[in-house]
């Protein structure tokens, strides 16, 4: 009898995994089905549109036009004083505060709770918070590894490259203040530097809403450590995170480096200078750092006006690379293709068409800059991509760039070389 209860347990998940296997094939070929069937449509408008609605605007106009809605008033740092790196410091953690009275203790306790054999400091840059913020930092002056400065109000990226003047620790990593680390980031990321010639190590960010349940229904991940170099794969590039946090990056990195200022998306450096820059680094399939979901950020809260910024701190972005001589190869023009279409288009969606037409204008002159023959090997819908963008074509712009950003392309591209 026992004998036949095993072997009909054994049927049972057979079956049980022929039935999910089944519906996963089914699923699987649907999806597919699908893709290729809005890829066809996508061809057929595509050939539709070319002849059709072409944006005729000049540059200068469109940049006047542009800078009436949302003036470019950015700047280069080219402040470059470092400090000399301490033989006993191992990582330096930099948190730019501004109005997170609420979220700003949560966010410090999560790292001075920290489980680690390693040496930290925090430099905390309020930075003219009109909240009760300041107040609130109040309660760490006297720690040791904690230094608070105050200022007026001048943005993040100035917050940060003011703090980038007092870590002296061997790593260097940002923190958002309304954000938390999670526990055993510090050991873990610092625990594959040691011993290794690592420029960036970078871990897993998670959303959350409620800190006390971050990790409840967390997909499992495999806790490996994969290991990129530019010179023999680049195109890890294409697919890596493009924000500062959730990552420890070697200090010396950044003495050449600083955020462009008075933008919002000066992130936009991580990917086009500070990942092209690095030689060697590592990402470590685990999760690190917890990002508090807000739904009133700049992107999510409709402010796309502000966000226009993205296209105004590209060019400065580019000039940061030019002067650290970073080649312009075909990842880096995969890069800005990437960010003149999926990215703006995404924020741009929701404006008035006439100014979408100017960032179509002003766009088209940043790749009419770079195209040379880096054209030749890019995958067939950025190709397309870039052909709407120079030749001007609205429609098609918007076409490419939405499917690209539904399809994530860049990203399997890159997985696939």
């Amino acid at each position: 009898m026992e004998f036949f209860n095993k072997l009909r347990l054994k049927f049972n998940h057979l079956l049980l995994w022929t039935k999910n296997g089944l519906k996963n094939i089914i699923i699987f070929f649907r999806s597919k089905i699908i893709r290729y069937y809005e890829f066809i449509v996508l061809c057929l408008k595509y050939i539709r549109n070319i002849r059709n609605n072409f944006v005729n605007i000049k540059k200068d106009d469109a940049v006047m036009k542009l800078e009436k809605i949302k003036p470019n008033c950015g700047r280069l740092n080219n402040n470059f004083y470092n400090p000399t790196i301490l033989d006993n410091l191992d990582l330096s953690i930099v948190i730019p505060a501004y109005n997170v009275s609420n979220y700003i203790d949560a966010c410090i306790t999560s790292i001075l709770s920290q489980v680690t054999k390693y040496k930290y400091n925090i430099i905390i840059i309020n930075d003219g918070s009109q909240d009760d913020t300041e107040q609130k930092l109040q309660k760490y002056k006297n720690r040791d590894n904690i230094l608070i400065i105050n200022q007026t109000n001048n943005g993040q990226a100035f917050a940060r490259n003011r703090a980038l003047e007092y870590c002296d620790g061997k790593y260097l990593m940002f923190v958002d203040a309304d954000d938390i680390l999670l526990q055993g980031t510090i050991e873990k990321l610092l625990n594959i530097a040691n011993g290794n010639d690592y420029d960036i190590i970078e871990g897993v960010i998670i959303s959350f809403h409620n800190q006390e349940a971050i990790l409840d229904d967390a997909k499992k991940l495999t806790k490996k450590i994969r290991v990129f170099e530019y010179s023999k794969n680049p195109y890890h590039v294409l697919s890596s995170k493009g924000y500062s946090p959730g990552k420890i990056f070697k200090r010396e990195l950044w003495n050449q480096i600083r955020y462009p200022e008075g933008y919002i998306f000066e992130d936009t450096i991580i990917k086009l200078v500070v990942r092209r820059y690095c030689k060697r680094c590592a990402f470590y399939d685990d999760y690190v750092y917890g990002y508090r979901y807000n739904v009133n950020s700049t992107t999510r809260s409709g402010n796309a006006i502000r966000a226009l910024d993205a296209l105004w701190v590209l060019p400065k972005v580019i000039e940061i690379s030019k002067e650290l001589n970073i080649s312009t190869d075909k990842i880096f023009y995969l890069l800005i293709l990437n960010h003149l279409g999926i990215l703006m288009r995404n924020i741009v969606y929701n404006l008035d068409t006439i100014i979408q037409k100017y960032v179509l204008v002003i766009s088209s002159e940043i790749i009419k800059e770079y195209y040379l023959d880096n054209s030749r090997r890019l995958p067939f819908l950025f190709k397309l991509l870039e052909k709407s963008i120079i030749t001007l074509n609205f429609d098609n712009w918007i076409l490419v760039s939405d499917f690209l950003g539904r399809y994530n392309v860049l990203k399997k591209w890159r997985e696939s070389n």
